[in-house]
């Protein structure tokens, strides 16, 4: 007697895997929280001074797009440093130090 094999026997293939985890994901949240020693720009009072390592600035105001800010100082090569001196829009979640 040959017993056909069934289509579906109980293995997961990686795809059902990842959809499994993408729904209990999805399902619980995205909770992010920042590295030791730091917090997120958003969290930083307007008119505060901020330093994220290699930028130093001020924040303006939180928005929902992101976070607009005055940047002082930064390291970087010295042909783009005028190009993010200035007013500009960072990441509401950027970390930046304590």
């Amino acid at each position: 007697m040959i017993r056909k094999k069934k289509k579906n026997s109980g293995i997961l293939t990686a795809k059902h895997v990842i959809d499994r985890m993408v729904k209990k994901a999805l399902k619980n949240g995205f909770k992010a929280i920042p590295s030791r020693n730091h917090m997120y720009l958003e969290d930083v009072e307007d008119g505060e001074y901020f330093n994220t390592g290699r930028l130093k600035g001020i924040k303006i105001e939180t928005g929902n797009m992101g976070t607009k800010v005055i940047v002082l100082d930064i390291k970087m090569a010295k042909e783009d440093v005028n190009y993010y001196l200035g007013k500009q829009l960072l990441g509401n979640k950027t970390e930046v130090l304590k």
